[in-house]
């Protein structure tokens, strides 16, 4: 992302070694050049080389990327500079050498302006400070439960039909920690079909309700009194429970204090919630307005056109094609020179695999 630029105290610094790095890469000014005062522009040429020049924007927002105390450190200033001079070259090499038309080359290219339309357009228009601080509280009322939590418990339990079972079963259990436990819930029978599978109950507050999934069934009310009884997870409750037409035994896995948060205290989690949310709304509607205007049109089933089993069976580097030497080093399609020169030749490791198109619109 571009960040804007700030005025920075050793940018004469830049300037100097601009004039040191390029001696003899740039003609000598002549004298009555020299004579004649430039008006100065907003944004002046710092360095010229054949085919291109470096202004003074470039190296701000070169030197802007650097960390705070770099930026006070004339070598790791000459050095952000000299980087860019070298970073420009390259650049007009690959060029002159035809890198600029590789289609992967083209691809990034697309690649990297989308990515900067996404950030214009979507996430610089919509920004913790963008979301109101009604927004704010309206989504911290509608979900207080989730940022002021009550005290919760995590059970496990099994059911038995009868009482001296269920007394006989508990003092086997008496020094079970929970996987044993959840074993042996496994292998019992349960009263209903509307708890997980294993024994096991989703965090509840000490009405039953499960935390967070309010469509979900209860917990009955038996083992919610029996859970909170008890505050310390691991521990097994004392006595075979009534329950249904049996008695259940139970033991608490996970203890949850009440959490006390306030708005303020919400406030910055709930603001990134919200743009993200909104970031999402802003790309769908980006997407919206690019198909009315280019009108796509999609093949009905364009998996018909491919044979996936050639796909799968083929190992083509990415890359075919490629220049040798891009974008380092040797091209993944030109053997190595084997070592020791008995082996068999190997392949250099393929490309960099296409960066993914990632953007606050989806975080």
């Amino acid at each position: 992302m571009r960040m804007p630029c700030r005025p920075l105290p050793l940018l004469v610094l830049v300037l100097t070694s601009a004039g040191a790095t390029l001696t003899g890469a740039q003609t000598a000014p002549t004298a009555t050049a020299a004579a004649t005062t430039a008006v100065p522009t907003a944004d002046p040429v710092i360095a010229q080389y054949d085919g291109g020049s470096i202004r003074l924007s470039q190296v701000r927002a070169a030197l802007d990327r650097l960390p705070p105390a770099y930026r006070q450190d004339p070598a790791r200033v000459r050095e952000a500079y000299q980087r860019l001079l070298n970073r420009q070259l390259l650049a007009e090499g690959a060029k002159v050498r035809g890198y600029g038309e590789h289609p992967d080359v083209l691809e990034a290219g697309k690649r990297q302006a989308v990515q900067q339309m996404l950030w214009e357009q979507v996430d610089q228009a919509v920004t913790p400070a963008t979301v109101s601080p009604e927004a704010v509280e309206a989504y911290f009322t509608a979900h207080l439960a989730e940022f002021a939590p009550p005290a919760l418990r995590r059970a496990s339990y099994m059911w038995l039909p009868d009482r001296k079972e269920a007394n006989n079963l508990l003092h086997r259990l008496r020094q079970a920690d929970l996987k044993a436990f959840r074993r042996a819930a496994q292998q019992l029978p349960r009263p209903g079909s509307e708890h997980p599978q294993g024994g096991d109950l989703p965090l509840f507050d000490d009405q039953g309700r499960i935390f967070k999934n309010p469509g979900h069934p209860p917990v009955d009310e038996p083992l919610v009194k029996a859970a909170f009884s008890i505050h310390t997870a691991g521990t097994l409750y004392g006595r075979a429970i009534p329950y249904g037409e049996g008695f259940a035994l139970l033991m608490v896995s996970g203890v949850r204090a009440p959490v006390a948060r306030t708005l303020q205290d919400a406030a910055p989690e709930i603001r990134e919630h919200l743009v993200h949310e909104e970031r999402q709304r802003a790309l769908e509607r980006l997407i919206t307005q690019l198909k009315a205007r280019f009108k796509p049109q999609v093949t009905p089933e364009p998996l018909t056109l491919i044979d996936l089993s050639q796909l799968e069976a083929s190992d083509t580097p990415r890359t075919k094609g490629l220049p040798q030497h891009f974008p380092h080093g040797d091209n993944p399609n030109t053997p190595v020179k084997p070592t020791p020169p008995a082996k068999k030749p190997a392949s250099a490791p393929p490309a960099k695999e296409a960066a993914q198109n990632t953007t606050s619109a989806q975080k």
